[in-house]
């Protein structure tokens, strides 16, 4: 990146474990947003409480996670298992959920899986409504054996007058959370987006 074409500012954070406040989404709570299975334990725990008026009914699965650019890829997996995988629960009441690995992993890079929780609608629609399902995506890391730390490579693009295209390269062993990013440039006041969820 040229000097004086822009300056960038990044809080990074590479979080080896972290527990998140429950989150209200469809009359569903959920704690926590993410889980780290690190050894001697190789389970953790969602837990899912129904805060709505009616039984809700669930599939759950778990998948191997993968990014190519900017799309996340998942894959099946024989390498995680979840439990239950399909239940329901009653108004007020709370179903756990567990992810475990079936074997000790050795790796020299991060691992990274998907637990997905997809809400099943109970009866037939009325004409002309639209359900909206809920569909839940938490992330499951597991450390790799040996200590490694991410490696962020930063790269700018112009793509108009107006406009460039920034992209964050990690090249490291391990995931990292971008928290925050803060861009000025020498004409214009600083510009800060915040995003505790890109990973």
């Amino acid at each position: 990146m040229k000097s004086g074409f822009t300056k960038i500012a990044a809080v990074l954070a590479a979080i080896a474990a972290w527990s998140a406040s429950p989150s209200l989404a469809d009359g569903i709570y959920i704690s926590p947003l993410r889980v780290t299975l690190s050894p001697p334990s190789r389970s953790a725990v969602f837990m899912l409480t129904n805060s709505s008026m009616t039984r809700l009914d669930f599939h759950a699965h778990v998948y191997r996670w993968t990014q190519d650019g900017a799309d996340d890829l998942l894959t099946a997996t024989s390498a995680a298992l979840l439990s239950p995988p399909i239940f329901s629960i009653e108004p007020g009441r709370t179903q756990s959920i567990r992810v475990g690995l079936l074997a000790p992993q050795a790796s020299a890079s991060e691992t990274q899986y998907r637990v997905v929780i997809d809400r099943v609608p109970s009866g037939d629609p009325l004409p002309g409504v639209i359900v909206m399902v809920l569909h839940l995506s938490l992330p499951v890391f597991v450390p790799p054996s040996n200590e490694v730390i991410p490696t962020l490579e930063w790269s700018a693009r112009r793509i108009d007058a107006r406009h460039v295209a920034l992209t964050a390269a990690n090249r490291g062993g391990m995931h990292v959370q971008i928290t925050s990013l803060t861009t000025s440039t020498d004409v214009a006041g600083a510009n800060s987006v915040t995003n505790q969820m890109a990973y």
